[in-house]
């Protein structure tokens, strides 16, 4: 069964491979390379933090049933 923990970590997970996808997207138009990056930078870190976190959730819930 899925918490709501859970699928908050997901959307946080998925928002973070859009900013991906826009980082790199604007880095093949050439357009504004310092948002870019920043996007690439948050993308990477939200898409860690989201699907690392469910991972450790779903562990837990594996150990204690």
């Amino acid at each position: 069964m899925r918490t709501k923990e859970q699928v908050t970590m997901v959307c946080f997970g998925l928002v973070g491979i859009m900013g991906i996808q826009l980082g790199l997207y604007e880095l093949i138009q050439g357009l504004a390379y310092p948002k870019a990056y920043g996007m690439l930078f948050i993308g990477s870190v939200l898409t860690l933090t989201g699907f690392g976190r469910y991972k450790r959730i779903q562990e837990e819930e594996d150990q204690e049933g």
